[in-house]
């Protein structure tokens, strides 16, 4: 059981590598539009820097609140943020909602990709942890590596709409998974007494004294 419900939760193979493809297939389809340096620059830092900047405050947050309902609406959100742009993209739209939706989406999983991190010493063996760390990891940077040339191939065969449509597959199969899975949870006696840029700069710290721990964030 726990092997399905890692295997599902942490969308192997073609469902993670898709959320990847349509970000980039984006980022693409702005460079394309606009033949500048300039704006495939702001498009990258739309799509990627607030997942980074956020990445140390969302931590702290996740464990106050239920990862199982923060996973489906990150998921939900990215997904519907894919189908505004693919319906508005029929009549046509401009360049801002591009970078909206870049945002969006990057803010989305900057939520749930923690979410899964956290939730997975709960569900999995503790001996199967070294394990799920390392093909997530490896996954992971695979991903990001083939993901810019996936996305360019495709979005030269398809238009971006098609391309949207497999994130929202994506969502579809993780949503549908989360809404079945017993998640246990994990309460905290002191969340209410929780300060979000104590916790921050006592976890900067730790990364600090164990540079182990910062290689995993």
């Amino acid at each position: 059981m726990e092997k399905e419900v890692f295997c599902n939760l942490d969308r192997p193979g073609y469902i993670d590598l898709t959320s990847s493809i349509v970000q980039m297939a984006i980022i693409w389809y702005i460079t394309g539009k606009t033949k500048s340096a300039a704006v495939l620059s702001f498009a990258t830092l739309a799509g990627f820097l607030p997942q980074a900047v956020l990445g140390m405050f969302i931590g702290v947050l996740i464990d106050q609140h239920d990862r199982k309902k923060i996973m489906i609406c990150s998921d939900l959100v990215m997904s519907s943020a894919c189908v505004a742009l693919a319906v508005s993209g029929i009549g046509g739209h401009s360049d801002l909602a591009d970078f909206i939706v870049l945002f969006i989406r990057s803010i989305g999983n900057a939520f749930y990709a923690p979410s899964l991190q956290a939730i997975m010493p709960s569900i999995l063996p503790k001996d199967q942890l070294t394990k799920y760390a390392g093909y997530s990891q490896s996954f992971e940077s695979a991903s990001m590596i083939a993901s810019p040339a996936i996305a360019a191939v495709l979005y030269s065969m398809f238009p971006l709409k098609a391309i949207l449509m497999l994130d929202v597959l994506g969502a579809f199969f993780t949503v549908g998974t989360l809404a079945a899975v017993d998640i246990p949870g994990i309460f905290r006696e002191d969340k209410e007494k929780t300060n979000l840029l104590a916790e921050v700069k006592e976890g900067t710290t730790l990364c600090a004294v164990y540079p182990e721990c910062g290689s995993c964030w």
